[in-house]
């Protein structure tokens, strides 16, 4: 997208997919639009409205009918539709036809996704929008029956059912993050509730290949235990990690249903997730983002969107550190980070080894100050002080050099200096000489064949040049591994 004034020139936004360009290649939407529309926010919705694979359908020659006209929608049937339930399209082109005494038409359809009366169950569970749940088996180990769902009323077993025994769907409910599906089952026309992971649909398409899921920590704090409600780890003295962590689900790893061991038989019911998450070395060591795992209540816990992050939702409330009991907060402003600069032609590692240090200068926030090392507060407004993402110092370096009536924490003028630097290297701002082998900053951005690892230390003693240089190595590689595990896991 893009916005065009005689004073400024034009002014471009742009959104895109690049695992999706690797499979399909590259199939591009350009469009102007006003001056005062936010351009990225509208490239972000154009980007998720187009970038998804549709099924069409074309049939010509069938009896024609003077209604049914390009933009109308009508139910194809199973047989054509390849979907057991029949799924409605939208006719996105008609030719109508009258020849030797016959009307008749030629139609081009596009279905619906997950247009079938039960596509918005299969897409929560990670299903392929065009099956059919109408049946269902039981995929692993035992699915244990309950008269109803924990945390509305008390529940009580009714059944356990053994792998490959079918069920038929009678509908969903989602409590505490959980999706329990009722179901009917054996020869009496039994009903009860079952947790969805245990079960998978028989037909129209079957399950996708399983894809690993970023979730954060919703309460104050969370319990990581050894095994599915089992004992609390105890790598931090209180065996907690704090409210908005980063976890990877092992979806390897069935989930599992089941009380905290040793509590009462009227306790909850919780549902077991196997996780990666990012802590301290331990309270006596504070090395941070470590990689441990352990299990966690998904109840405590809830979904990262897939979607892409817009700049509407980027987060840069004054001087505040995100990093503490915001990490999800840091997430979105670190995948808006990405996006854009993957449009730049960065490679994935360049931007997660930026990542890493950013998030130790700023906590990935474009609105915060240096603090004073004497006296642990914050500098706000302190041009001699370091400001923003990358805190360039002194503030001025960077706040100066604004156009008149730009805001200073925005954060796309504040990733186009840093793409300027790369293309200029204003204030010098990348010394190359620094480090060995030398690299360019321009070929640090362009990296495939190095680390993460490697290249955070780059960036660091490049770019960055703090004091003690060789101290914050280890803590800036450990936030860039986490940021290459967490983000690439979105794409």
């Amino acid at each position: 997208m893009f916005s065009e004034t005689k004073q400024t020139g034009r002014h471009f936004y742009t959104a895109s997919d690049a695992g999706n360009e690797n499979l399909w290649g590259k199939l591009q939407y350009a469009a102007r639009i006003a001056v005062d529309e936010d351009g990225q926010a509208t490239a972000n919705a154009l980007l998720e409205h187009y970038n998804k694979t549709q099924r069409t359908l074309s049939v010509s020659g069938v009896h024609g009918h003077p209604q049914v006209r390009a933009g109308c929608s009508l139910m194809v049937s199973p047989e054509l539709s390849g979907n057991p339930l029949g799924n409605p399209c939208v006719i996105e082109r008609a030719i109508h036809r009258w020849a030797h005494g016959r009307y008749s038409m030629d139609l081009e359809l596009r279905m619906i996704r997950g247009g079938n009366p039960t596509g918005k169950l299969a897409r929560l569970l990670g299903w392929n929008d065009w099956a059919d749940i109408s049946t269902m088996t039981v995929k692993s180990g035992v699915a244990v029956v309950l008269n109803s769902i924990p945390g509305i009323s008390n529940s009580r077993e009714v059944a356990r059912l053994s792998e490959g025994t079918r069920v038929s769907y009678n509908g969903y409910a989602i409590v505490n993050n959980v999706i329990w599906i009722n179901i009917t089952f054996g020869t009496r026309g039994e009903t009860g509730f079952v947790i969805s992971a245990v079960l998978e649909p028989v037909s129209g398409g079957g399950a996708v290949a399983s894809v690993d899921q970023i979730r954060y920590v919703t309460s104050n704090g969370l319990r990581v235990r050894s095994s599915a409600g089992g004992t609390v780890v105890t790598t931090m003295k209180d065996g907690m990690i704090n409210r908005g962590s980063l976890l990877i689900v092992d979806t390897n790893t069935a989930p599992v249903t089941k009380r905290i061991d040793g509590s009462a038989a009227t306790s909850q019911i919780y549902t077991w997730d196997r996780v990666s998450y990012f802590q301290l070395e331990d309270d006596d060591n504070p090395i941070p983002d470590v990689k441990r795992s352990g299990w966690v209540a998904r109840e405590m816990t809830d979904e990262v969107p897939r979607s892409v992050t817009s700049k509407s939702q980027v987060i840069r409330p004054l001087n505040t550190e995100l990093r503490y009991d915001r990490q999800s907060d840091m997430l979105t402003n670190a995948r808006y980070i990405h996006n854009y600069l993957r449009s730049k032609g960065w490679s994935h590692n360049a931007i997660y080894a930026m990542l890493g240090n950013m998030e130790q200068e700023s906590n990935i926030n474009p609105n915060m100050w240096q603090k004073n090392s004497q006296t642990n507060q914050f500098m706000t407004n302190n041009m001699n002080a370091g400001y923003g993402l990358v805190q360039w110092t002194p503030a001025s370096k960077y706040i100066d050099k604004l156009p008149n009536g730009a805001q200073r924490d925005d954060i796309d003028r504040q990733l186009q200096r840093i793409v300027e630097e790369v293309e200029t290297n204003i204030d010098t701002a990348w010394q190359a000489f620094r480090h060995t082998p030398q690299m360019t900053f321009s070929e640090f951005t362009k990296s495939n064949d190095k680390s993460v690892e490697v290249l955070a230390e780059y960036f660091l003693r490049c770019y960055e040049r703090p004091q003690n240089v060789a101290e914050k190595v280890t803590t800036r590689q450990n936030h860039a591994k986490k940021w290459r595990d967490v983000i690439s896991k979105l794409l």
